[in-house]
Order: C-alpha cells, then sequence, then structure tokens
C-alpha cells in the first residue's frame, strides 16, 4: 500500500533522445526517449525506490509525461518511442495520461520485460486497445533466451530490440552473431523489425547487415 503520509518527491529530469536509425537509408526512423535525473540518481534505481513506497505508478506517469514532451523534437515522419513496463500500462496514472492524448499516431511504447506478461489477459488486452489508437510496439531486451523468443510469438510486436550484450564483439564472435540472425530471422517470421541497440563501432555495422537486421541506434549515430 503507498505510504501517503510522506510526498512522492519528483527530481527533475531532462530527456535526450537516442535516434533509430535504418542500415539500408541511413534515415532516422525513430528516436527514444531517455530521461535523465538531474540528481544523478540511475532511473531504474528510482523506479525502484518509488515501487518500495508503492509509488511506482505515479513515478512512471511522471516519466512518460517528460518524455511525451520531446514528442515535437523528433524528426518529420520519425517515431517517437516511448520506455514503458507493463505495470505503467495497466496503472491508473499512466493509463489515464495515455488515454488523454487525442492519438497514439506516431509513437512507439518500447515494452520492458520486467515481471512477466504472460497469463495476463488484461495486459495483452491493454496492448491491443493501444494499438488500435495508432501506436506501435516494441519488445525490449528479446534477447533473453527463451522467455524473449516466447513475447516475439505472442506479442507480435512491430519492432523486436536486441541490446547490446548480443551486438556488441558479433563481428569476431560467431555465437553472438548467430544469435543475431536467430533474432533476425524470428522477427521477420511475426512481422517484426529487428532493432539492434548499442550500436558502436563499424564493425558492428556490417555484423549487423550481414544478419539483415534493419535498424539500430547506439552511441555511432549519437
Amino acid at each position: 500500500m503507498p505510504d501517503e503520509a510522506i510526498p512522492l518527491q519528483l527530481p527533475t529530469a531532462e530527456v535526450l533522445l537516442q535516434p533509430v536509425v535504418s542500415l539500408e537509408t541511413h534515415e532516422i526512423r525513430g528516436a527514444e526517449a531517455l530521461s535523465r535525473l538531474t540528481n544523478g540518481v540511475p532511473v531504474l534505481q528510482a523506479l525502484a525506490d518509488a515501487e518500495a513506497r508503492g509509488r511506482r505508478d505515479r513515478f512512471e506517469a511522471y516519466l512518460l509525461r517528460l518524455a511525451l514532451t520531446a514528442r515535437y523534437r523528433v524528426p518529420p515522419g520519425a517515431l517517437l518511442c516511448l520506455n514503458v513496463s507493463a505495470e505503467a500500462l495497466l496503472g491508473p496514472a499512466s493509463s489515464a495520461l495515455l488515454d488523454a492524448l487525442p492519438s497514439l499516431e506516431g509513437l512507439v511504447l518500447d515494452l520492458r520485460q520486467e515481471g512477466t506478461w504472460e497469463g495476463r489477459p488484461e495486459l495483452l488486452a491493454r496492448i491491443t486497445a493501444l494499438r488500435e489508437r495508432g501506436a506501435l510496439l516494441a519488445l525490449d531486451d528479446a534477447a533473453r533466451g527463451f522467455k524473449g523468443l516466447l513475447a516475439i510469438g505472442q506479442l507480435r510486436p512491430d519492432w523486436v530490440k536486441v541490446d547490446r550484450s548480443v551486438v556488441t564483439g558479433a563481428m569476431h564472435d560467431p555465437i553472438r552473431l548467430a544469435g543475431l540472425d536467430m533474432f533476425a530471422q524470428s522477427a521477420r517470421r511475426s512481422g517484426s523489425v529487428l532493432v539492434a541497440e548499442g550500436v558502436e563501432t563499424e564493425e558492428d555495422l556490417v555484423a549487423l547487415r550481414s544478419v539483415g537486421v534493419e535498424l539500430a541506434q547506439g552511441y555511432l549515430f549519437s
């Protein structure tokens, strides 16, 4: 239960945009809104602290509202990617914020794989409703072994994202390269687009292109 006697102190934050780039055309296809707290506390730690006090939904709604302010900084025709958790999509504060928007066109809900979505029909129904209003769905951290592959098949996201743990060094690591190829094939079979995160070198690009990865983001494009 929330401790209503103790007010939730919302720290100031800035929103940085990390471009998502097409490896074929070099165009910016989207931008991920990343919040940075000005007090130096990592966002995930701040989320955990808010959850311990029963205030996570309110804090996630605050971060979501900040991220939405970056909507008009995104290049024309590009998408704005918003980091969300399953709990945020179901929470009253975050839900009210999304439901109040006249349209979700141009937004990508970047679903973090925290907790579980399995056996939660209310979450799947919520995701379906948001997509019907124009939002796209990205599955973050897809490289979580079987769970990630299962989520791709169940959720049929528009984007499937793999992090730098798979991307970095793939050019010289046949295991990582095989993992990238596996996720690229799984994404294509489900009608999704694979997005590689944490791209830092030209060698990373060569590896990504060799298995047909379409989109990428990371330091190399910042």
